[in-house]
């Protein structure tokens, strides 16, 4: 006999995420009362009204005091807290339409960064940090290579100084470490690639080559530039 599943907020959220966002529960769609809700999770009421807050901060619902919750439309109301979980249960070519969109945003968010890391005087300190966070050596994992791809980025979005655009870049983390791992990890020359870019961007920064810097980054915004022979070199 199978033991009962015990449900906790979490749970609860996770799983009214799901059916939203596999279309098993459509916008306009009222849910069950939060006394139903409890009684079918087999909860409190403060457990399962914790949950529907979390769904309501995402966008997913919209919660209506004494008139219940009402499902949104994710694709309008939604925010980047459901990325991940939207990129797993995408379907009828969204997952295509979420990586267009992830390489638009990357790509304006990078080159606006740059810019701004051209208006700062330090850009040696820039270069110095860049350069530690680019040396790859032979006994580094995939995932360890992963994490540092992200704090190369990381590293000229926060020099860039909009805190908004380092935000966004973090609230992609989770999906950005999975893809790029998986991409790393299945085109070999993918690394070495990356990081003949990453030092002739370096280069570029250095000797105030700005639209030079800013072509080669619209490049490395995309992770299809890794495996086409472009280096950025001349």
């Amino acid at each position: 006999m199978s033991e009962k599943k015990i449900w906790g907020k979490n749970g609860i959220a996770q799983k009214i995420e799901e059916l939203i966002l596999l279309n098993l529960l459509l916008p306009g769609e009222q849910l069950p009362s939060e006394r139903e809700l409890a009684e079918q999770f087999t909860v409190s009421r403060p457990v399962v009204h914790d949950a529907l807050l979390e769904l309501h901060g995402k966008g997913l619902i919209t919660m209506r005091p004494r008139h219940g919750c009402i499902i949104n439309n994710f694709r309008k109301d939604g925010s980047l807290s459901i990325l991940e979980s939207l990129y797993r249960y995408s379907g009828d070519g969204l997952e295509k339409k979420i990586d267009d969109g992830l390489e638009e945003l990357r790509r304006i968010i990078l080159q606006e960064s740059l810019k701004h890391c051209f208006e700062n005087k330090d850009l040696d300190g820039l270069c110095d940090r860049l350069e530690k966070l680019s040396a790859i050596s032979e006994n580094m994992t995939i995932r360890t290579i992963v994490d540092q791809d992200f704090d190369f980025y990381r590293e000229l979005i926060t020099t860039g100084g909009n805190i908004i655009f380092a935000m966004v870049f973090n609230s992609a983390k989770a999906l950005y470490h999975e893809k790029l791992e998986v991409f790393f990890t299945g085109y070999s020359d993918a690394v070495k690639k990356s990081t003949v870019l990453k030092k002739n961007l370096i280069t570029m920064i250095k000797e105030r080559r700005e639209e030079e810097a800013e072509e080669l980054l619209s490049d490395l915004a995309s992770y299809r530039t890794y495996g086409s022979g472009k280096t950025g070199e001349g």
